[in-house]
């Protein structure tokens, strides 16, 4: 870390709560642009998602022995799941200025990053078009 510059405060979330802090971020950042990143822990391979709308993230704990995290987004009009299997940690991650920045769900065999992006419109042609946001 370079001098002067202050570290993303990370507030874990309780188990406990992970449901209502689920819901109360999905209700805020509903519509925000996101990008996910998926981390294979076995592999060592990372998969980043294009920029999408977020929809919702949920706990899913029908299955009681194998709970789930589900992140639902929009991409050009279809709405992608990605399920997070057996979660084992949630994280929130603040920026410089204490703003909500990224949600990380640690799961059996991932690490899965939601980045928040903005709730404003985005002329997006492709991942490196981030860099020309209008």
């Amino acid at each position: 870390m370079n001098q002067g510059q202050v570290p993303m405060p990370n507030i874990r979330i309780s188990p406990a709560i992970w449901k209502n802090f689920l819901e109360d971020f999905s209700r805020r950042h509903a519509g925000w642009w996101v990008q996910i990143e998926i981390h294979d822990v076995e592999t060592n391979e990372t998969v980043t998602s294009q920029m999408t709308r977020m929809q919702s993230i949920e706990l899913d704990l029908e299955d009681k022995a194998n709970p789930r995290i589900n992140v639902s987004v929009l991409h050009d009009s279809k709405e992608i799941k990605h399920i997070l299997f057996r979660p084992s940690q949630v994280t929130l991650h603040l920026s410089g200025q204490h703003e909500e920045h990224c949600v990380r769900v640690r799961s059996v065999n991932t690490k899965t990053a939601i980045r928040l992006l903005g709730e404003h419109t985005h002329a997006v042609q492709d991942l490196e078009a981030r860099k020309t946001v209008r």
